[in-house]
């Protein structure tokens, strides 16, 4: 799995990149939480993500109870269809919501969207 996380003006940007073939890796996940700040926007970029471990969710689980303490908010964009039905049996859909476009993902973690 590869993480790339790019600061941009008023949100970070999230790439996760895993092929399903991969083994489990949760440290580069692990450093999202170095990113986190009060009230942080966070948009998690999983266009290229075919799979997730059950310890690789758990991560994400962590990351995403984190944002929500200190009053921040995220998203995911592009959500694969086999990692989307992952993200729904778990309840993850509930935590994060899925948006087709960038642009979506941005207004709803602006507060435009209370799916966010």
């Amino acid at each position: 799995m590869e993480v790339k996380i790019s600061s941009k003006e008023d949100f970070s940007l999230i790439e996760i990149i895993r092929k399903e073939n991969e083994s489990t890796s949760t440290r580069s996940l692990e450093s999202i939480l170095k990113s986190l700040a009060p009230c942080c926007r966070m948009i998690f970029d999983m266009n290229k993500c075919e799979f997730l471990s059950s310890a690789e969710l758990r991560v994400l689980l962590g990351i995403s109870q984190q944002i929500q303490e200190i009053g921040g908010r995220g998203a995911f964009v592009g959500l694969r269809k086999e990692v989307a039905s992952l993200m729904y049996v778990t309840g993850f859909d509930n935590i994060f919501k899925n948006f087709d476009t960038l642009s979506e993902a941005l207004a709803a973690v602006k507060g435009g969207n209370d799916n966010a």
